[in-house]
């Protein structure tokens, strides 16, 4: 019998979110806006490495504060990922 350990991750600041290939999404409820964070590009612009849960992030369009959504690695569908067939009608 095999047994698999899984060990458990912590996601918490924006490094974490880099190293398991996530993304953070914000939405500002007041404008209707979304934007990400992708954590390659916010760290190495120098920003900090935060924490992100207890981070306050606003709209730069409004100001409103932003709800945040962690994201799973965007799939490129360009490439050929996925084609979306429609059936024909006999």
């Amino acid at each position: 019998m095999n047994v698999t350990v899984k060990k458990s991750v912590t996601i918490r600041k924006i490094s974490d979110l880099r190293d398991n290939h996530m993304t953070l999404g914000l939405f500002c409820l007041e404008c209707n806006r979304w934007g990400e964070i992708v954590p390659n590009e916010w760290l190495s612009s120098g920003k900090r490495d935060v924490d992100y849960i207890n981070q306050k992030f606003k709209c730069g369009e409004c100001g409103g504060q932003a709800d945040k959504q962690v994201r799973p690695q965007p799939i490129d569908f360009s490439q050929g990922a996925m084609v979306a067939e429609v059936p024909t009608e006999n």
